[in-house]
Parts: structure tokens; C-alpha cells; sequence
């Protein structure tokens, strides 16, 4: 029975396990881990930063992830959306050129708040299943973004696809978690290339 990428996207994000990457494919997500968590500290210095700290307030949630660079903590939500303005703000995080994707910048603070929040509420996440999810959410968020083919036009500059980085952190959400078992070996495509800072 055929199955529709969607199907195929999703179950690849769900069952990739780190013992099926290629190392240099682990090599890669390491690389893009740490230059993500140095430009999201980075990005922690920058003057626009300090109006976004103090909109943040207090949510009535628990505070229980990081804020990069700052010493303190925040509920998820605002943890993820600072800590992803801190990565992007400067332009110095890697970038997916073919899928005109910043995709590093919105996976990356999503997968940290998971594990996080996780950690605080006593719930066991491995290193492999983190690296595993990054590869996960790096190759649907760039087959999305390669998949486009509706334009973006920037001004003055002639269309550009309009990627999907938004959405690799859904698919990549549940692998930590989930202590991925199995490589679907038909994924819909191979690991895609980024280039990094």
C-alpha cells in the first residue's frame, strides 16, 4: 500500500534510532549542537534581547529550562521562544541554503526544553536519542524546505522557497522521549546537508 510523505516523514522522524545514523551524520549533529548553543549564548548579549526578557514575566508555570546565557530559568514556552530569538538573532546560525532554512534555530531550543522538562519531572533521556531527534527533525524540516514550491519573495530579491523549519520540531519532539528502536530504511530522503557557521 502506498504511502504519502507525510506517513513516510513522520514515521521516519518516530523510528530513527542513533545506532542507524552514519557517523558522519552524528559527526554533523555534534558540529551543529554546539555552534547552536554557542550562538544562542552568543545571542544572549545583544541589546534586543533585554525587552524580550521582560515581556516574559511570570506565566503561572513551572520554570524548569534553561535560559541561555542568563542563569535563570523559564517556563518551556518562553524559555523555547527566547532561547531560539538568542540563535537566530545575530544570522550566525547554520543554514540549509537549498531549503532557504534556518532550521538549527527552531529545533534545537524545542529539543533542549523536552529533555529539560523532562529532567525535572524524573524521566530518563539518553544522549543517542537526543542526536537521533536532531538528525530527525533536521531531515524533515529540510525535505519540507526542499519540497517547497511556492516562492518567498524577500524585498527586491526574486522568489525563494518557503521551507518548513517550523515543523521538524514537531516531528523530532517525540524521539528523545520515545528511546527510538528502529531506521525506517526507505526515509524519504537522505540526511540533508547544512552548512554551519
Amino acid at each position: 500500500m502506498p504511502r504519502n510523505a507525510e506517513t513516510r516523514l513522520a514515521q521516519h522522524a518516530a523510528t530513527l534510532a542513533f545506532e542507524h545514523l552514519p557517523a558522519s551524520a552524528v559527526e554533523c549533529a555534534k558540529i551543529f549542537i554546539t555552534d547552536t548553543l554557542s550562538v544562542g549564548v552568543a545571542g544572549s548579549r545583544v541589546p534586543e534581547v533585554q525587552p524580550l526578557m521582560q515581556a516574559l514575566g511570570q506565566s503561572g508555570r513551572e520554570a524548569m529550562v534553561g535560559l541561555w546565557g542568563h542563569g535563570r530559568q523559564a517556563d518551556p514556552a518562553q524559555a523555547i521562544l527566547l532561547n531560539a530569538h538568542q540563535v537566530h538573532c545575530q544570522e550566525f546560525d547554520c543554514l540549509h541554503e537549498g531549503a532557504v532554512l534556518h532550521t538549527m534555530a527552531t529545533l534545537l531550543p524545542v529539543l533542549v526544553a523536552q529533555v529539560q522538562s523532562a529532567g525535572a519531572l524524573s524521566i530518563p533521556t539518553s544522549g543517542r536519542a537526543f542526536i537521533a531527534a536532531v538528525a530527525a527533525g533536521v531531515d524533515v524540516a529540510c525535505t519540507l524546505g526542499l519540497s517547497a514550491n511556492q516562492g518567498l519573495r524577500f524585498l527586491g530579491q526574486p522568489p525563494r522557497r518557503l521551507g518548513g523549519g517550523g515543523l521538524g520540531p514537531i516531528y523530532a519532539d517525540s524521539a528523545p522521549s520515545r528511546h527510538c528502536q528502529r531506521w525506517v530504511t526507505n526515509s524519504p530522503r537522505p540526511a540533508a546537508p547544512c552548512k554551519g557557521t
